[in-house]
């Protein structure tokens, strides 16, 4: 049996390719060229061994870090809860003057506010501390209607922290840490 078309007066064997030598590039520049194979594109993509390795140098990594991760958030929280305290005192003399009072500022260790009023004849300022933190003042801090803040000492105590001892200067109450 001769195969038709093939230019080839041998039978074909049954399974192979009746085209297998002929160069199909009829582009070559020579006529007598070898004809070769056609590029082949390698496989892309990864192994089953190169993602296992991915996957346990990721699992290292988050041993490393995920520890220090929550370190790193419950310091910016607590870094957040500080600044919101040194907010509050920093619009004092603002707050004083919007609502027209004279504000007294007490530590939270002080009494009652009914018996603060009475003792100073101040409204008092109510700070809003976050839980964990204390407020420490020596002396009352005193901001009048017109916006004037008289400063004063204060210290904030927190549960995980050293001690933080600010200056408040006058007429705006402005933080200095010392």
């Amino acid at each position: 049996m001769a195969a038709v078309g093939t230019g080839r007066d041998k039978p074909v064997p049954y399974g192979r390719d009746p085209n297998a030598g002929v160069c199909a590039r009829v582009d070559r520049i020579r006529a007598d060229a070898p004809c070769r194979r056609p590029y082949r594109r390698l496989a892309s993509g990864i192994t089953l061994i190169e993602l296992l390795v991915v996957l346990a140098l990721l699992g290292v990594l988050a041993a490393v870090a995920l520890p220090n991760l929550e370190r790193l958030t419950a310091s910016v929280t607590r870094d957040t809860q500080r600044e919101h305290i040194l907010n509050q005192f920093a619009e004092l003399g603002a707050a004083a003057m919007l609502d027209g009072l004279d504000y007294v500022v007490v530590g939270t260790d002080a009494p009652d506010g009914e018996a603060i009023d009475a003792l100073v004849g101040r409204t008092r300022y109510p700070l809003d501390v976050p839980g964990g933190w204390e407020v420490l003042i020596d002396e009352p801090i005193l901001a009048r209607a017109n916006g004037v803040c008289l400063g004063g000492a204060v210290t904030l105590l927190h549960e995980e922290l050293e001690p933080l001892s600010l200056e408040l200067t006058a007429p705006f109450c402005r933080v200095d840490a010392s």
